[in-house]
C-alpha cells in the first residue's frame, strides 16, 4: 500500500464513529499521557483503532553521528528562531548525553549531562536535562510527538523497568533512572502539555547575580520582577516506587518474575477491595451504634451484626466462612468497646497493616505509601536544578 495510506479497525459496537476517522487524526486520547490521568477517562474499549506507517526512533549516544544541518534544519522549523548553530554544537560536543531522532530528523530530543555551579565534579551526578525537544510543525497532532515522549522516558526517567526494553541504540532498558528536568518559558503554549506529563513544576530565576542587584536598584526594585522561565520535571520512576514500598519488575526480570509479580497484583487488588468494602460498612456501623439505645432493638441487633461480620471480613475471614459468636457482644457496653477494636482495625489496609491514612486515596493508588513532601534524601534539589538552569546558555542567535 502507499506510505500515504492508513487503516480502520472499527468495533461493532461503534459503528458511526468510523466516520470521525475518516476526515481527522486526532487521537482518542494522548498515549504519552501519565496512566493516572488515562484511568479517568471515559472508556476506550471499542473505540476504533488507526494503522498507518510510523517513523524509526534511534537514540544517537555519540554526538559525531548526529546530522547537524539536519537537526538544525528541525530546530529553526519547530521553534520558529535562528540557531546560533556553531556555539550550540561546541557546546553539545562536550555536554551532549544522547539525542533520540524520529524518523529522517522529523523529530528530535536532545538530552545534555549538566553541573550546578556549586557541584564537583566526579562526586555529584550530572543532572539529566532536556535541551531541546522538538517535532516538525507538519507532523505536530500526528503522534510523532508521543512516541518521541515515549522513547525518551524509556531511556531517562523510566529506565531499568521492565517496559523500557527497545532496541533502537539506546540503553535498552538497563541501568538505573534519572530525573528528568527541562525549563520553558513562562508564557510557552506548549506548558499545558508538560503540566500533563511532568511530576510538578515552579517558576524560576535565571537571571545573574548582577542582573538581581541592577534590577533590585531600578525603579519598582524586585516586587515588579516576575520570573519569565518555568522549570519542568519527571522523577526517576524506579526510585519514587522503592520510596513508597512498591515493586516495579527492572529490566532482568525472568518469566518467572513476570508470572509472580502479576499474583503478586492480584492479591493486592483483592486486599484493597476488602479494604474498601471494610470502610464504607465501619462508617455506617458508626451511624448505626450512635444512634441505638442500650436496649436490645431490632436496629441494634442489625447493626451488631454488620459490624461482627465487617470484624470478621478485617480479620481475614471469607465472606462464607462463620462468624465466631464471641465477636457479636452480649451488651451496649461490650458492643461500643468490640466496635473501637473493629474501627482501629478497619483503617488499616489487611494485606499490609499499614493505616489507610498512610496509603495513597487517589484511583489505582490503594495499597501505596504517601510520600513525605520532600524526602530527606531530596532536600535541595529543586534549589540545585534551579541554580544550573540559570547557567545554560542560550541557542539563538
Amino acid at each position: 500500500m502507499p506510505h500515504s495510506s492508513s487503516g480502520v479497525v472499527v468495533s461493532h459496537r461503534s459503528p458511526r464513529s468510523l466516520i470521525a476517522n475518516l476526515i481527522t487524526n486526532k487521537a482518542a486520547h494522548s498515549p504519552s499521557l501519565p496512566h493516572r490521568l488515562l484511568a479517568s477517562r471515559k472508556d476506550v474499549r471499542h473505540t476504533p483503532t488507526i494503522i498507518r506507517p510510523g517513523l524509526d526512533v534511534r537514540v544517537l549516544s555519540d554526538f559525531a553521528q548526529v546530522d547537524q544541518h539536519k537537526l538544525t534544519a528541525l530546530l529553526e522549523a519547530s521553534f520558529g528562531r535562528k540557531l546560533d548553530a556553531k556555539t550550540y554544537y561546541q557546546r553539545l560536543t562536550k555536554s551532549c548525553d544522547f539525542v533520540i531522532v524520529t524518523g529522517d530528523y522529523q523529530g528530535a530530543a536532545i538530552v545534555t549531562r549538566e553541573m550546578a555551579p556549586t557541584d564537583v565534579e566526579g562526586v555529584d551526578e550530572p543532572i539529566a536535562y532536556l535541551d531541546k525537544f522538538a517535532v516538525l510543525p507538519s507532523l505536530q497532532g500526528s503522534g510523532t510527538v508521543d512516541f518521541l515522549w515515549g522513547a525518551l522516558r524509556d531511556e531517562v526517567h523510566g529506565l531499568g523497568l521492565l517496559d523500557a526494553l527497545n532496541d533502537n541504540g539506546g540503553a535498552g532498558g538497563f541501568g538505573a533512572g534519572r530525573d528528568l528536568v527541562w525549563k520553558s518559558r513562562a508564557d510557552n503554549p506548549v506548558n499545558r502539555w508538560y503540566y500533563e506529563r511532568s511530576n510538578g513544576f515552579m517558576r524560576i530565576d535565571t537571571r545573574s547575580e548582577a542582573e538581581k542587584k541592577v534590577a533590585a536598584s531600578s525603579v519598582g526594585g524586585e516586587d515588579t520582577y516576575k520570573p519569565a522561565w518555568s522549570m519542568f520535571w519527571c522523577d526517576a520512576e524506579d526510585r519514587i516506587s522503592r520510596m513508597a514500598g512498591e515493586r516495579r519488575l527492572g529490566a532482568e526480570a525472568s518469566a518467572e518474575d513476570v508470572l509472580a509479580y502479576e499474583e503478586e497484583q492480584s492479591h493486592r487488588s483483592a486486599a484493597s477491595r476488602r479494604s474498601s468494602a471494610a470502610d464504607r460498612t465501619s462508617r455506617a456501623s458508626v451511624s448505626s451504634f450512635a444512634r441505638s439505645s442500650a436496649t436490645d432493638s431490632p436496629a441494634a441487633r442489625s447493626a451488631r451484626r454488620r459490624a461482627a461480620r465487617l470484624h470478621a471480613l478485617a480479620q481475614g475471614y471469607e465472606e462464607d466462612d462463620e462468624v465466631p459468636e464471641s465477636s457479636t457482644g452480649a451488651a451496649y457496653g461490650d458492643r461500643h468497646d468490640h466496635h473501637s477494636r473493629f474501627f482501629e482495625a478497619a483503617q488499616r489496609d489487611p494485606s499490609t497493616g499499614r493505616l489507610l491514612s498512610e496509603l495513597d486515596p487517589r484511583p489505582g493508588g490503594a495499597g501505596a505509601a504517601l510520600l513525605p513532601i520532600v524526602a530527606p534524601e531530596e532536600s535541595g534539589r529543586l534549589q540545585r536544578w534551579a541554580a544550573c538552569m540559570a547557567t545554560i546558555p542560550t541557542a539563538w542567535a
